[in-house]
């Protein structure tokens, strides 16, 4: 769990500004007919559309070897 929350933070310091996240929702609350999510990453194809297309157990695999919970 450690190592899971200090990715994280890390993480969270190559985020985005907390303006452009802002902005970003108000574009989506000024739509006529807004879908149902909206995916605000920095990085998309990685962060959203490659653990979409790849099996999970795979995705799960590269998260256990990113936070050292499993031996590469």
């Amino acid at each position: 769990m450690r190592k899971f929350n200090k990715g994280y933070i890390k993480l969270g310091v190559n985020g985005f500004n907390p303006k452009i996240i802002g902005e970003r929702v108000v574009k989506v609350l000024m739509t006529n007919k807004p879908k149902a999510r909206y995916v605000i990453t920095p990085q998309k194809i990685k962060n959203y559309l490659m653990p979409g297309f790849l099996p999970d157990r795979w995705v799960d695999n590269m998260v256990g070897k990113m936070l050292g919970l499993i031996k590469k």
